[in-house]
């Protein structure tokens, strides 16, 4: 799938690992503390549908530890899986044959599960990238999640709370070692309802690869095939009403943005996306704050 894809739906849709009371079968528990929200996720491969079950998901720093846990059913208790690391590609991700035996074979481990169907591992270092994490059982793949190793922290300076109307002054400030090279700065704001009422489908077939984006209701597909920038401008169309987007200027480390809200806001929860992306649309560094909308 295309970098640009990949940037823009983090955009949209920027997101942690489940809580360690919220388990589900034949899924990861990470370790960190770091985490941005997602929309829900279902992938689909050759018959097989796996969706994501957390609305919350880990990032990591580049050279930060990599650790977890991971849940299996009682159809797995005392069994071996093999935990593989791949570059993003959701028809790799769905296919554990390609993953075990090709490019990324370096990257597989086998892990042992207690009677309960749980193992903990740790994933060797990696450099910063959106990757896949999938375990297998005897060369079918039984569970997968993204997996962001991200070069650079952000920290982002915003209202805790506004009133419908007001103005949203943001700040972004990234560390020195940023400044050697252009980045763009993104802000996004949208409300914890629309994150509930979000998918993003990735269906592999004949045909190559097809995304389908939803977001309140609205949705649009794309093959990953045939990505243009003037595609993923179109994309945004599906923004909701009580949301907002800037690209502020970096300058010396920091931008600056002022969101605009109106009177007509929805109150309740919002989510405020600061991204930092490269040039050649790479993502670098996410981070995530919360914002309530309240008379």
């Amino acid at each position: 799938m295309r970098s640009e894809l990949r940037v823009l739906l983090l955009i949209l849709w920027a997101g942690t690992s489940q809580c360690a009371g919220d388990l589900h079968p034949d899924w990861f528990i990470m370790n960190g503390t770091d985490q941005v929200r997602l929309p829900e996720i279902q992938m689909a491969y050759s018959g097989m549908n796996i969706t994501y079950p957390s609305h919350l998901h880990p990032i990591y720093q580049n050279g930060s530890a990599i650790s977890g846990s991971f849940n299996g059913s009682l159809e797995l208790a005392n069994s071996s899986i093999d935990l593989c690391l791949s570059d993003f590609d959701p028809s790799s991700i769905l296919n554990a044959s390609s993953l075990q035996s090709g490019l990324f074979q370096d990257r597989c481990a086998r892990i042992d599960l207690n009677s309960s169907g749980r193992g903990e591992f740790v994933l060797p270092d990696q450099g910063s990238g959106i990757y896949a994490l999938t375990a297998s059982a005897e060369n079918h793949t039984i569970s997968a999640m993204p997996l962001l190793v991200l070069e650079l922290p952000l920290s982002v300076d915003a209202p805790k709370s506004i009133s419908p109307g007001d103005d949203i002054s943001v700040k972004v400030t990234l560390p020195e070692r940023s400044f050697a090279r252009p980045l763009l700065i993104v802000a996004v704001i949208l409300s914890n309802a629309a994150y509930d009422n979000s998918s993003l489908s990735l269906v592999s077939g004949d045909c190559g690869m097809n995304a389908t984006m939803e977001i309140d209701g609205n949705s649009r597909e794309i093959s990953a095939d045939n990505i243009s920038m003037a595609v993923l401008m179109d994309l945004l169309i599906l923004m909701p009403p009580n949301s907002g987007i800037a690209l502020p200027d970096l300058q010396g480390g920091e931008a600056s943005c002022t969101l605009i809200t109106d009177r007509d806001w929805e109150e309740g929860s919002y989510i405020l996306t600061c991204l930092a992306v490269t040039e050649d649309m790479q993502l670098a560094g996410v981070s995530q704050v919360g914002l309530e909308v309240a008379n």
